[in-house]
């Protein structure tokens, strides 16, 4: 039985959730092109990703010799498979085995993409070989191919198949970028206050630690809380005896002298810790992650692009002991998933400095002096867009938007979402955009195949879906939704898998997914990288110059594997509209990460406003062929 959003929350509309693992292989037609000749259009089932052998180029020696090269072996359409006289083979989840022995002798001939596929279908085995997927990726990592180090780094940062080792991972992942920890700051599947030392026994004993300050915390606000009730209720119904309210004051009474007594413990135990083994731990650091800032010491410059005062500027706390409490202007402020924060456009003071405080738990406090003023031009952005957008060749675009479903229940905003969106990418990114409405199964793998046959590798590709997904859990896969897919056959339903599989072998060298459905559950993870920061200008623009030279394949999502909200801001999901509000504001080069750091808490906030939380996610998909950096988005020059 496949998983509704629809029966989970009959009250909402809502866009049902996507997840599965994403593997190496799609469905193909059983009779997909007989006898090497193509139909004129061809069908969904042509379309699939195959492994396709080839056959060998005949040669001739001499006069009278003749003899045939050994085939090879390639990831490509069935329909262009059989178009090259190619033979490939139909394989589900059940015969990975299958798939290995397939590549195993390109791979022991060192092939360095076939051992880190051997590596991917090793993984995919039901269950995972992480130890033999480990020792396929080590071979061609050894040999410097940067998408083995990144899933090997995904290995050693989760402890799957080796030993778990974060300094390991870290030096995977930087020799994958190609750049050093002085510039790059590498953002893990853990959160910031979590993330490790490199040393297991310090990283426990801080988790512990952490554990015990945020529960006597927790309890302290939890009472707090319970006072303040009481006290705004507090007003004796008519006939109320003195008994009664006797019992009201010693329970307050008695609440008051354990928020006391934990006060008290926790003063201790932090004065303890501060001044024992924890006293070499960083204090807490706040940073502005959206727009660009520059910063000189304790003060931080942003620039806003308008002149209303409504921009939002999105900030983070970094701390490995764990945040207490944020503030700006001194008024509280909530802190959001991995310590991120929304700086209130209202408590912005114009022509002065903002203070902004972050106290961790063992009472260290940090500050910082934010400086917001107007942009005055867009010639710093153009001098880097120019420098950094000549390497990068052309952006191109494919959004889909399905509102009008012939089964399905039909979705409010996902085609508005999609115009805006296509509008955006175009007139200030200068993306060549090709918009699908409401497109079948067969128009969306269409679209994808023009693209595996149009783009070179120096383009750049951005793809957008706005629609119905479903998760079957019994089979662990999500897929995407098309307008006229049947509600109980998945027949034309679209594998995520599928989807992964061209994100694999288009050749456009940098390739963003960004699903405001869910498309991540359970995809495997790694770090991606971004410049750190308040780096000075021009050293900033060197790594963005570096990573753009990497092989870039990311996921952004609007809220994991749950149900996401259709509406909640005008004509457009919540989700939609963070997004197209940031990119609209932004005359930066914006990296993905970055991006996706600016939209999280305005969607979280938004959503729990509107009783629903929603939690966006950012990620690189090991399996597509990620090798490190990150999409940058060029904004044109003005």
């Amino acid at each position: 039985m496949a998983w509704s959003c629809a029966h989970a929350f009959p009250y909402r509309r809502l866009r049902c959730a996507l997840a599965g693992t994403v593997f190496l292989f799609a469905f193909a037609a059983e009779g997909a092109l007989a006898q090497g000749t193509a139909p004129a259009s061809p069908t969904a089932d042509d379309l699939a990703i195959v492994d396709c052998r080839l056959p060998g180029r005949v040669r001739k020696l001499g006069t009278s010799m003749v003899y045939q090269m050994a085939g090879s072996l390639i990831r490509t359409s069935a329909r262009d498979c059989s178009i090259r006289g190619g033979e490939y083979t139909i394989l589900d989840r059940s015969r990975y085995a299958d798939a290995i022995k397939l590549w195993l002798p390109q791979a022991q001939s060192g092939d360095v993409a076939a051992q880190t596929n051997v590596g991917i279908l090793y993984e995919k085995l039901v269950p995972p070989d992480y130890a033999a997927a480990a020792a396929w990726y080590a071979k061609a990592a050894d040999a410097g191919y940067g998408p083995a180090q990144t899933a090997l780094g995904h290995l050693y940062e989760s402890g799957l198949g080796v030993a778990k080792d974060p300094v390991k991972a870290l030096n995977l992942y930087r020799r994958a970028a190609g750049l050093s920890d002085k510039t790059l700051a590498f953002v893990t599947s853990a959160q910031p206050e979590q993330a490790g030392s490199g040393n297991p026994a310090e990283d426990e004993k801080l988790r512990r630690l952490r554990d015990q300050l945020q529960k006597k915390q927790r309890e302290i606000d939890e009472l707090r809380r319970s006072l303040k009730q009481k006290q705004s209720s507090d007003v004796p119904p008519h006939g109320a005896n003195s008994s009664s309210e006797a019992n009201g004051a010693r329970n307050a009474a008695a609440k008051e002298r354990r928020i006391a007594e934990l006060e008290a413990q926790l003063r201790q135990q932090r004065s303890t810790l501060a001044g024992g083994s924890l006293a070499a731990v960083p204090p807490p650091a706040i940073e502005i992650v959206f727009p660009v800032a520059t910063r000189g010491g304790d003060r931080i410059n942003v620039r806003l692009r308008g002149a209303t005062g409504d921009e939002e500027i999105v900030a983070r706390v970094a701390s490995r002991i764990g945040v207490e409490s944020v503030t700006v202007a001194t008024v509280p402020v909530r802190l959001g998933d991995a310590n991120l924060f929304v700086v209130p456009s209202d408590l912005i003071a114009r022509g002065k400095p903002t203070r902004i405080e972050a106290t961790d738990f063992l009472g260290r406090t940090a500050s910082v002096d934010l400086e917001a003023t107007a942009a005055q031009s867009s010639a710093v952005s153009g001098a880097t867009s120019s420098e950094v957008g000549d390497a990068l060749k052309s952006y191109y675009a494919l959004i889909i938007g399905d509102d009008d479903f012939k089964f399905w229940p039909k979705i409010d905003n996902a085609i508005s979402d999609a115009r805006a969106i296509e509008q955006e990418l175009r007139v200030h990114y200068g993306f060549k955009t090709t918009l699908l409405i409401d497109a079948s199964r067969e128009q969306i793998l269409s679209a994808f195949n023009d693209l595996r046959q149009k783009l070179r590798p120096d383009d750049n590709l951005l793809i957008y879906y706005a629609g119905h997904g479903q998760l079957v859990r019994q089979l662990d896969r999500g897929y995407w939704i098309p307008v006229d897919a049947a509600v109980n056959s998945d027949a034309e339903w679209i594998l995520n898998e599928q989807i992964t599989d061209y994100l694999q072998i288009i050749p456009a060298r940098h390739i963003i997914l960004i699903a405001d459905s869910c498309y991540a559950g359970v995809l495997t993870r790694s770090s991606i990288e971004r410049p750190k920061a308040g780096l000075d200008p021009n050293i900033r623009l060197d790594v963005l110059r570096e990573l753009s030279a990497k092989r870039v394949r990311t996921v952004m999502t609007s809220g994991g594997i749950h149900p996401v909200m259709d509406s909640g801001s005008k004509n457009h999901s919540v989700f939609a509209a963070a997004l197209l509000g940031v990119l609209h504001e932004n005359d930066e080069i914006l990296e993905g990460n970055r991006l996706f750091d600016a939209v999280s808490p305005i969607v979280a906030a938004q959503s729990a406003r509107l009783g629903l939380k929603q939690t966006p996610t950012y990620r690189a998909i090991v399996f597509a062929g990620h090798e490190g950096g990150d999409f940058l988005f060029i904004p044109r020059l003005n």
